[in-house]
């Protein structure tokens, strides 16, 4: 059997573990997000579906998706164990982790990956660099934009109050330096200042 044909099939048994588990113990995003991890692996052949065992693929895809998705956390309605996981599979547990760390390695997978996490997760790791060199969340680019733009315009009239000070501090200064003068011109003029 040619090699192409082989990662055909065995991407197929993949998928299908892959659905039966999914109808069971995951949602439809979460399930979305497991085919299109599948799909990625698929593109990239360094990965070799064709070897090894389909139900290990299946739960290190699966493993995959939780952690990027935070469902091992025990915190979470109804979450996901890394022994169920691989139960469900037939799988041993420290072998699935290992591929599914393999997988993100070949992939590179990070949290917040776009596509394969939750859109709020997404936003919430994804990280932006401000012009001054601020490192901030994406989610919180709303609230530094407006604290930003306020300072500037605290900032701005800041600077008009000092140049109006200023201006009258000058006119203030001239005027005097101008009564000065004129005393010294016509002193009995002011004779009685």
């Amino acid at each position: 059997m040619p090699k192409n044909e082989k990662r055909v099939q065995a991407s197929r048994q993949i998928r299908e573990l892959i659905e039966q588990f999914g109808r069971q113990l995951l949602d439809r995003k979460h399930f979305g997000f497991a085919l299109e991890l599948l799909g990625r692996m698929e593109r990239k052949r360094k990965l070799g579906l064709e070897r090894g065992r389909p139900e290990i693929w299946g739960a290190a895809v699966v493993y995959v998706i939780a952690r990027l998705n935070f469902l091992f956390d025990p915190d979470i309605p109804q979450p996901l164990t890394p022994k169920r996981v691989c139960c469900a599979f037939g799988a041993k547990q420290r072998t699935v982790s290992q591929k599914a760390t393999r997988i993100e390695k070949a992939l590179d997978l990070c949290l917040g990956e776009e596509g394969l996490c939750r859109p709020e997760i997404t936003e919430m790791l994804t990280l932006v660099e401000l012009p001054g060199g601020l490192i901030v969340p994406q989610s919180m680019i709303p609230a530094v934009v407006d604290d930003f733009f306020q300072q500037v315009e605290e900032r701005r009239q800041e600077r008009l109050r000092m140049k109006q000070e200023a201006r009258q501090a000058a006119q203030a200064k001239a005027a005097a330096e101008k009564r000065r003068r004129w005393r010294q011109v016509q002193p009995s003029l002011f004779a009685d200042f």
